[in-house]
């Protein structure tokens, strides 16, 4: 059927209206027809309501690797939460994408355990009559949240950096301070999952600062490892470990850790061999955040 062959107008945006309303009222899923440019539909609908529990922002580009943020609703502050009531759903046409162009999508879980997910297509001018889309979000609004976010090149270049045989270090704390690539991370950015390792990552270690700004208790982990990974926290002047965990094949490290006073800290990522998962599973994701008082002291 081609373009011509429809009408334009209240005729035709009506019922396209209708599908996308249907579509949200449950699971989003793609639709497909026919709009007038430039194609991008606001629906009305809101993507976070009352039930909403949880919320994930996934970015990856193949220039700039993979950027995580993921909060439940308890972990959101008020600025952010009143940011998801106000955006709204919107139908945009899918159109093909390169492979280094950066992808995003939001991701909402209600409390009942259903997902959402909202990617973030291009919005095209209508080549042909039939067109599918995408229900989607303003993600401009959101992007903002990824900034303090570690990601996988990020962190890749800090280790080579860290890995120069000139270096001229003779401690931890001096051969992070000599390498200005490696990543500092805050212990207040609790909603970013800092992806630390591609699955293809082998014999490589990764090193971030950990800057905390105040003294507490805090849970330093990992998720997602496909092969064994030994995580180690450094005193600020490399002369201790402070914490130590050895992950197996499968399993991650994590532990909890007092900090007596401000300041940064040395993190040390340590692979124990080679990955054994699938080169399109996901990185190894790296939190740091406030640990439950029962495991303040515990590894």
């Amino acid at each position: 059927m081609s373009k011509k062959q429809l009408p334009y107008g209240a005729r035709v945006i009506a019922p396209l209206l209708a599908v996308i309303a249907a579509a949200c009222s449950t699971q989003p899923e793609r639709v497909s027809g026919v709009a007038d440019a430039p194609g991008v539909i606001e629906t009305g609908e809101r993507p976070w309501r009352a039930t909403s529990a949880r919320v994930v922002l996934r970015s990856y580009g193949y220039w700039v690797g993979t950027r995580v943020f993921e909060a439940s609703r308890a972990e959101l502050s008020a600025e952010q939460r009143a940011l998801l009531e106000q955006l709204t759903v919107r139908a945009q046409p899918v159109v093909p994408t390169a492979e280094d162009v950066t992808t995003i999508a939001l991701e909402i879980t209600d409390e009942d355990g259903t997902l959402a997910r909202y990617p973030a297509d291009a919005p095209d001018t209508f080549g042909s009559g039939d067109t599918e889309y995408d229900l989607s979000v303003d993600f401009a609004a959101l992007t903002p949240w990824l900034e303090p976010c570690v990601g996988t090149v990020a962190a890749g270049l800090g280790a080579g950096e860290l890995q120069r045989p000139d270096a001229g270090a003779t401690s931890v704390a001096e051969r992070v301070a000599l390498a200005a690539a490696v990543p500092r991370i805050s212990a207040e950015d609790i909603a970013c999952r800092h992806a630390v390792f591609e699955p293809s990552s082998c014999g490589q270690d990764i090193w971030l600062r950990l800057d905390v700004e105040a003294p507490g208790a805090y849970r330093i982990s990992l998720d997602g490892c496909g092969f064994p990974l030994a995580l180690r926290l450094h005193a600020p002047d490399g002369a201790a470990v402070l914490a130590a965990a050895t992950g197996e094949v499968g399993t991650c490290p994590a532990f909890a850790h007092t900090f007596t006073q401000a300041g940064t800290y040395p993190l040390e990522l340590h692979p124990n061999g080679c990955p054994t998962a699938n080169a399109d599973d996901p990185p190894v994701l790296l939190r740091v955040a406030p640990a439950e008082p029962a495991n303040a002291g515990a590894p």
